[in-house]
């Protein structure tokens, strides 16, 4: 899925203080998953939790360079 400003402009705001608690459950979340997917056999489970985990990561890393990705929409 495409990002616009608009959508990266959210991700700079949850890096307010005031959702440290989010970023903290998402990465709890993130790493209880991989934790599971460690343990788990049946592809049906892997394949979930393997995606659960990449959903996790993707807000993260969206968060984490929402300035970076604002500097370029606007470039372009």
């Amino acid at each position: 899925m495409r990002i616009d400003e608009q959508t990266a402009r959210c991700f700079s705001h949850l890096r307010a203080p005031e959702f440290a608690a989010f970023l903290e459950y998402a990465r709890a979340k993130r790493q209880a998953a991989l934790e599971i997917l460690a343990q788990v056999s049946e592809p049906e489970k892997i394949y979930r939790l393997q995606g659960e985990a990449g959903v996790w990561a993707e807000i993260l890393s969206n968060v984490e360079s929402a300035e970076a990705l604002i500097a370029k929409l606007r470039r372009n």
